[in-house]
């Protein structure tokens, strides 16, 4: 079995990146949950938080996994690593709609959190299914467990976002997603082996382009978090419109 090391200012950024992505989506799920808000402005918010949540996921992930130093060169499926966003942003939209459409009366939430945190757990399996250069083993019972706990901290973050009055709910709500989805990451890999059969060979700990590929995802996400936080949160008004109250 090999070893692997991060690059811990590369997993630092990953953390800002999960926590900044959920939070901004749950604002968007608060807005689309709104008793004013019409069947297809609240669809639309859910597909737009799905967006940012599925997407921040799946860069946190990947510029985590462009942080790891392999003992061996390896590179990434395109097609797995395509097909992992294309997951977690379909199921957590699945997700968000559940919940805010109460499709499933009073497990509207519970059902909610079940499917993002399933989301979650997928994208992260398939992601980590696409390296080519080494093989890759899971542990079941790993596995199981962060499941259960990704469901929880979803239906958790949900239910924060929508029946919460508190302040600064939505931002506690990211918190706890954003801190689930960096543990589910970070332990899923603690409980992944990786091995070979290769001769191991002196490989640098983070390559240049790999390292100026993860920022890039990684400050892309976080922009497009920002920006959607502010349309959320501070969007023009219509003459007569009621002020927002304060999501933050």
């Amino acid at each position: 079995m090999m070893e692997i090391e991060y690059d811990p200012l590369l997993a630092a950024v990953a953390v800002v990146v999960a926590v900044m992505g959920s939070w901004t989506a749950l604002v968007q799920v608060r807005k689309a949950g709104e008793a004013h808000a019409s069947l297809a402005l609240s669809v639309v918010w859910c597909l737009n938080a799905a967006a940012v949540m599925g997407g921040s996921v799946w860069a946190m992930h990947f510029s985590s996994m462009l942080s790891l130093a392999f003992p061996v060169p390896v590179s990434y499926s395109f097609t797995e690593t395509v097909a992992s966003l294309v997951l977690v942003v379909a199921v957590s939209g699945f997700g968000l709609l559940a919940a805010t459409q109460r499709s499933f009366g009073p497990f509207s939430l519970p059902a909610g959190g079940m499917l993002i945190g399933l989301g979650i757990i997928g994208m992260h399996y398939l992601g980590v299914s696409a390296i080519r250069g080494c093989g890759v083993s899971f542990d079941a019972y790993s596995v199981f467990a962060s499941a259960l706990i990704t469901m929880a901290a979803a239906t958790a973050g949900l239910w924060l976002a929508l029946k919460s009055r508190a302040p600064g709910a939505p931002l506690l709500a990211g918190l706890v997603i954003g801190a689930t989805i960096v543990w589910v990451h970070y332990s899923g890999m603690y409980a992944t082996a990786f091995f070979t059969d290769r001769e191991l060979v002196a490989v640098p700990r983070v390559q240049i382009a790999q390292c100026i590929l993860a920022y890039a995802i990684a400050m892309a996400a976080i922009a497009v978090s920002a920006a959607q936080l502010l349309m959320a949160t501070g969007g023009p008004r219509r003459p007569g419109q009621p002020a927002s109250r304060q999501l933050t």
